[in-house]
C-alpha cells in the first residue's frame, strides 16, 4: 500500500512531467493514465468507512438565512462497506419548524428506507444493472466523494450524479474521462500551482442543459481536486463545489487518506423559476467529522433494517403494502 507521501508524488508528477505545449491528444492519455494509477492506490486503500456529516443551508432562494451557527442543517451518520451502506439521517430544518428522521440501507440486494413520520418500511430488490436511488447519495454519502463528482458515469444518463468508490477502480471510468477531456491548463491559486481540466459534462438532470466541467487540482497536495464548476455549454455557471479544508486521516495501520472535512456547494440557477445569475441561489456548507477508514464490521445484518420497527412494509417490486403484526 502506498503512503500518502508516495501518492502525492505520483500525482504531482502529472503536473510537472507533462508538457502542456504538446497537442491535447498527446497529453490526454498520459495525464489520465497517471491519474488512474494514483487513484487506484488511493481508493484501493479505502475499506469499510464510517463518518458523520452535516449539511448547513446558508442561503436559499437567493436570500441569506441566518448565521452559520443557527443555519438549518441536515445530519447523518454513515457506514459504507463496498456497495453496502447504512445511513441514519436526522433533518432539523429549524427555520421551518420541520424535523424528520430516516434510516436508509442497502444490503447488496435490497434498497430499504424506514421513514419516521409514518414508520413505513420501503423495500425494493434491485437488479445488478439498476441504479440505486440517488436521494441519499446526493445529500450525504457523496459528501466524501463530492470532489470527484465529475467522474460519475451517470452524468451522461441525465440522472442525478451519483458516485461510488467502486467506480473509481473501473477501467470504463477512466476511458470515459479520457474521451471527455477537451482542455488542460496550468495556473496558480493562493500561491499553489494548479492544473485545470475542461471536460464534457453531459445533460444536467435538473436544468436539462448540456454542460461542461472545469476541475481544478492542487498539484502540491497530491493532485487532489479542490474545486469544480459545472457550466452550461454557453458558459453560465450552474454549480460550484469548493474544498475549504482537507485533512489527512490515518487508520490503525498508519495508512492515511485525504478527506474534505469542510466544503461549500453553490447553485446558481438555470431553470425557468430561477434563471442564471451571478450570485448563488443556494449555498450549503458540508462538514465531515469522525471519519474512520478500515473499520471492523462484525455483523452484515447492520445493512438490513429490522421490519419489526415499522408499522407497514411496502414491497415496491410487487406493489404490495403489508401491516406489521403487533
Amino acid at each position: 500500500m502506498k503512503s500518502l507521501h508516495h501518492l502525492a508524488l505520483l500525482f504531482l508528477s502529472v503536473g510537472l512531467n507533462c508538457s502542456f505545449a504538446q497537442p491535447i491528444e498527446d497529453n490526454r492519455l498520459e495525464v489520465v493514465g497517471r491519474l488512474q494509477g494514483a487513484a487506484n492506490h488511493y481508493f484501493g486503500s479505502i475499506g469499510n468507512v464510517s463518518y458523520d456529516v452535516e449539511v448547513l443551508t446558508l442561503k436559499a432562494a437567493g436570500k441569506s438565512l441566518v448565521s452559520e451557527k443557527d443555519a438549518p442543517r441536515g445530519k447523518a451518520s454513515i457506514l459504507l462497506s463496498g456497495e453496502k451502506y447504512r445511513i441514519v439521517d436526522t433533518l432539523d430544518i429549524s427555520a421551518e419548524g420541520y424535523k424528520n428522521h430516516n434510516v436508509v440501507a442497502y444490503d447488496g440486494e435490497t434498497y430499504q428506507r424506514l421513514r419516521n413520520r409514518d414508520l413505513e418500511l420501503y423495500l425494493k430488490k434491485l437488479s445488478p444493472s439498476e441504479q440505486r436511488p440517488s436521494e441519499y447519495f446526493l445529500r450525504y454519502v457523496d459528501a466524501f466523494l463530492n470532489p470527484f463528482e465529475f467522474l460519475s458515469n451517470s452524468i451522461f444518463e441525465s440522472d442525478a450524479t451519483r458516485l461510488e468508490i467502486s467506480q473509481m477502480l473501473q477501467q470504463d471510468t477512466w476511458k470515459n474521462l479520457q474521451s471527455r477531456l477537451s482542455d488542460l491548463e496550468i495556473g496558480s491559486a493562493d500561491g499553489k500551482t494548479t492544473m485545470t481540466m475542461t471536460l464534457k459534462g453531459g445533460v444536467e438532470w435538473w436544468t436539462q442543459r448540456e454542460t461542461i466541467y472545469r476541475v481544478t487540482f492542487d498539484t502540491s497536495n497530491g493532485m487532489y481536486p479542490i474545486k469544480w464548476e459545472r457550466r452550461s455549454e454557453d458558459g453560465n455557471l450552474i454549480y460550484q463545489y469548493v474544498v475549504d479544508k482537507l485533512a489527512s486521516v490515518s487508520d490503525d495501520s498508519g495508512s492515511s487518506i485525504l478527506v474534505p472535512i469542510v466544503a461549500t456547494k453553490s447553485f446558481y440557477g438555470g431553470i425557468s423559476k430561477f434563471p442564471f445569475q451571478s450570485d448563488p441561489l443556494l449555498v450549503q456548507r458540508i462538514l465531515i467529522t469522525n471519519f474512520k477508514n478500515n473499520v471492523t464490521i462484525n455483523d452484515d445484518e447492520i445493512f438490513s433494517i429490522d421490519p419489526t420497527l415499522a408499522r407497514t412494509v411496502y414491497d415496491a417490486n410487487n406493489g404490495v403494502q403489508l401491516k406489521v403484526p403487533r
